[in-house]
């Protein structure tokens, strides 16, 4: 099971769903769309797997050996604009098919600095879990 929340409400309902179903639910904030990816711990675990299976056809096409992290960089802009399409268009498979190039461009960015797309997510989460602020026009603003 797999769920796109838009709202707090929205995520709490999909992760009581898989613990009702006997489940560990793992939640990721996606925050270029302001919403989170709600799985299960298996699911996790086989983005884990996957990540090494988009590392390994990068290297099978020789991305690692041309692109710069600047260039990765506007790949990963070129696919954000496609998100923002499908969005706009209100068409989740595109929707859900752009989030998942994003997050290859991601896998990618990381790998060139050496680094696993869970160790960023890590770092990134250690910054902001005590963070403060509020919400306003539906945009989360620190303190």
């Amino acid at each position: 099971m797999q769920t796109i929340a838009r709202n707090h409400w929205e995520r709490d309902n999909a992760i009581s769903e898989i613990n009702s179903a006997g489940h560990i639910p793992v939640s990721f904030y996606l925050s270029d769309i302001k919403a989170w990816l709600i799985t299960t711990e298996e699911n996790g675990m086989q983005a884990v797997a996957r990540e090494k299976d988009v590392i390994k056809w990068a290297c099978e096409r020789n991305i690692f050996e041309t692109a710069t992290p600047v260039s990765q960089h506007g790949k990963t802009l070129e696919e954000v604009n496609e998100l923002t399409l499908a969005l706009m268009m209100g068409d989740d498979a595109e929707t859900k098919d752009a989030i998942g190039d994003i997050a290859v461009t991601l896998i990618l960015q990381a790998h060139m600095h050496g680094w696993t797309l869970g160790e960023c997510l890590e770092s990134a989460y250690q910054v902001i879990k005590d963070r403060k602020g509020k919400m306003v026009d539906g945009v989360f603003v620190k303190e």
